[in-house]
């Protein structure tokens, strides 16, 4: 990081950067994909270029076009730079962004003991069916909310993120996993909780019946997040339990670093020299995405659908992503 620099500065240093590198090939075909309304292609690049300068140990993670692109459409381009800059330095957790995902890991790890505390018969339904929301929660996290709720939302969100705090962060997914938690009770496994959360508001209708009109879900949302429920959490609090499990994410990358040692001594064992606790995280969260019929319909048709896309579909998707195989019932 350079102490004092000018953003032109760092602009140049990130220009300056290799084209081969692999966090500016990254942020180079995610740009075009961004596609936030009302800002530019052009200024976007700038911005993430001077980041990815500013903190070469951390690079580009694809999260970050999302939120550069969000700054834009409020911000002219060199106060959206200061603004993430201040972001990631000051606001989020040290190495939320980076490959082994530390502090990400250990929010992840705030919210599922939040979870417990407050929502805890969600948690032990969760428990009871091995459901694991992490690769659909890391992405609330890393992308702040703006790639998973509408845009009114999202930045309101936001707007609190940078006026109050991280607690923000974790009023906003409890407050989400509450209002839906009626239908997360039905729920046995993580695609089915996936095609729930993927678009908590939202169906293929719009919005989800019975949350009423958009003003009344941006209310629901904010009530929820402020409510009486969740008075105890405080930014103090969130820091207390992220030192806490940023311990237990230190001992998971030791455990992982030793079995890899093993491995390479010549010890069979299932983790191979690549794999890691961030990386296993990843690949999870990916296939999720990428394997989810709603995502395959909706990239055929471009729109959504929630109708029945066939068991074969379905328990293809689920073995994909658990292992497990289920038998269709015969009427």
């Amino acid at each position: 990081r350079k102490l004092g620099a000018s953003y032109q500065s760092l602009l140049e240093d990130g220009y300056a950067l290799s084209p081969m590198l692999e966090s500016v090939r990254t942020m180079h075909a995610d740009i075009p994909r961004t596609n936030v309304e009302g800002t530019s292609n052009a200024a976007l690049k700038n911005v993430l270029l001077a980041v990815v300068a500013t903190n070469p140990h951390i690079g580009y993670c694809q999260s970050m076009s999302t939120i550069a692109a969000n700054l834009l459409f409020y911000l002219e381009e060199e106060l959206a730079f200061w603004t993430f800059k201040s972001l990631i330095e000051n606001l989020l957790p040290a190495n939320y962004y980076t490959a082994e995902l530390a502090g990400l890991r250990a929010d992840l790890k705030v919210l599922d003991s939040l979870t417990q505390a407050y929502l805890p018969q969600l948690h032990r339904h969760l428990v009871k069916h091995e459901i694991d929301l992490a690769p659909i929660t890391m992405t609330w996290l890393l992308c702040l909310f703006l790639y998973t709720l509408p845009r009114f939302l999202s930045h309101r969100i936001l707007d609190c993120l940078f006026h109050e705090g991280e607690e923000v962060l974790f009023r906003a997914a409890l407050a989400i996993l509450h209002l839906r938690e009626h239908e997360l009770l039905g729920v046995e496994s993580l695609p089915d909780a996936y095609l729930i959360l993927r678009a908590p508001f939202e169906d293929n209708h719009g919005w989800v019946d019975g949350l009423g009109t958009i003003d009344e879900v941006a209310c629901s949302l904010l009530d929820s997040m402020y409510a009486p429920l969740f008075k105890d959490i405080s930014n103090y609090a969130i820091r207390n339990l992220r030192k806490v499990y940023l311990e237990a994410v230190q001992r998971e990358d030791a455990a992982a670093e030793t079995r890899r040692a093993d491995l390479h001594g010549g010890t069979s064992l299932a983790l191979g020299p690549d794999d890691s606790p961030a990386l296993s995280l990843r690949r999870k969260s990916t296939l999720l995405f990428e394997s989810s019929p709603l995502e395959r319909m909706e990239e055929e048709s471009g729109v959504w659908s929630s109708v029945a896309f066939g068991f074969a579909t379905a328990s293809a998707w689920l073995f994909q992503l658990t292992g497990e195989t289920v038998q269709e019932e015969e009427d």
